[in-house]
């Protein structure tokens, strides 16, 4: 069964600005469609604006998008969305995306909670610790940027330690949650992690 893998925006900014979008697209559109909500899309292009190290993730995003690679989600707040965002903050949808803190990862969790209660098998792409922490008290599946990194080179798409290395090279300076490379659990230089070619 095909799942929804719904994107919060600092994942997605990393690989847009460094230009690895399609290591992220590669490996994440053999476990399913990917989504992102409105607020993320918005995040994406107003943070690809405001920060001059993601002046290359607007234009890789919106290749994406165009292509109809990633599904934007609407935020239209539906009965379904009001009462898990009620459920999760205390406020309707409206009054959420008010205040900006957060917002994106927010909707990320409220859409992955109304997909999974329509029995769609959702997993969410989200970084940041407390988006994290709130997915997981949800029972939320979730991924992370150096979880897709280790996924793409069991699939062959990172082909050794010298591509792994590169890749999180580029990523790091955008990613302020990645550790040194060599401080990764589990490793992603382990020469166990890459397929034979």
């Amino acid at each position: 069964m095909s799942q929804t893998i719904i994107l919060d925006a600092g994942p997605c900014l990393s690989f847009c600005a460094a230009a690895q979008q399609r290591i992220a697209y590669d490996t994440l559109s053999t476990i399913g469609e990917l989504c992102a909500p409105t607020r993320v899309h918005r995040e994406i292009l107003h943070k690809s604006e405001a920060d001059p190290r993601f002046r290359a993730a607007a234009r890789n995003w919106n290749t994406l998008v165009a292509a109809s690679r990633i599904r934007i989600l609407p935020d239209t707040p539906t009965p379904e969305l009001n009462r898990i965002m009620m459920a999760l903050q205390g406020v309707d949808v409206v009054e959420r995306l008010r205040h900006g803190k957060d917002s994106g990862e927010t909707m990320v969790i409220a859409h992955a909670l109304a997909l999974r209660e329509a029995g769609t098998e959702v997993i969410v792409l989200i970084d940041d610790g407390a988006g994290a922490r709130t997915a997981n008290r949800f029972g939320l599946r979730l991924i992370n940027t150096p979880m897709v990194l280790r996924l793409a080179a069991r699939r062959g798409i990172i082909k050794d330690r010298a591509h792994m290395r590169k890749i999180y090279s580029l990523l790091r300076p955008l990613d302020d949650g990645l550790v040194d490379i060599h401080q990764t659990e589990p490793n992603l230089l382990d020469p166990n992690l890459f397929i034979a070619s």
